[in-house]
């Protein structure tokens, strides 16, 4: 889901290609259990979030960049 003005969407496929190759790619999180990113190892340029690990902790990001949660 990407959050735009205080609220989320869904996009697909496509539609997150398309805004990563963008002049402003939104931040992207990686967000499955552990297992999923064996092979191939996540998403390129992601950040990686495995579910099954504790504690998830998040990286000081920009805050003013939408970002758009892959998960299954």
């Amino acid at each position: 889901a990407d959050a735009t003005a205080g609220r989320l969407q869904r996009i697909d496929a496509g539609e997150l290609r398309r805004r990563l190759a963008g002049a402003d790619p939104p931040l992207l999180f990686d967000v499955r259990r552990s297992e999923a990113f064996a092979d191939p190892p996540g998403i390129p340029g992601a950040i990686a979030f495995p579910l099954d690990r504790e504690p998830i902790r998040l990286p000081d990001l920009p805050r003013e960049r939408p970002i758009v949660a892959y998960c299954l």
